[in-house]
């Protein structure tokens, strides 16, 4: 879990230009799972990106201020040991305006 949160909080601040802003929250829900929220308003992500940003080495390349150096791993690898641990990760995005992206656990991961 700490390396999928790590790697959407490097996404977030790669994408996020200077004096942008992300927020993390945290919460638990009456069923008892833990949901974690990254947002950012850096460049986002478009609709036909979507797909392939979650796909091993799929990066977005066709805009300059998108493309930067990495494997194109952070979100698939993010996204796989999430569900690894029985969670689901939901990418939301809109090219010009951010990323968010909400990670629940279910209540059988939550210590208490």
């Amino acid at each position: 879990m700490r390396q999928a949160v790590l790697n959407l909080l490097t996404n977030a601040v790669k994408f996020t230009p200077e004096g942008g802003n992300i927020v993390v929250t945290t919460s638990l829900t009456g069923a008892g799972a833990v949901e974690i929220v990254i947002s950012d308003n850096g460049s986002g992500i478009s609709e036909a990106d979507m797909t392939g940003v979650l796909e091993p080495f799929g990066q977005v390349r066709n805009h300059p201020q998108l493309s930067h150096d990495g494997t194109g791993l952070g979100l698939p690898l993010a996204k796989r040991f999430i569900e690894l641990h029985g969670g689901v990760m939901i990418l939301d995005s809109k090219l010009g305006a951010g990323t968010t992206v909400r990670i629940t656990m279910p209540p059988e991961r939550t210590l208490t």
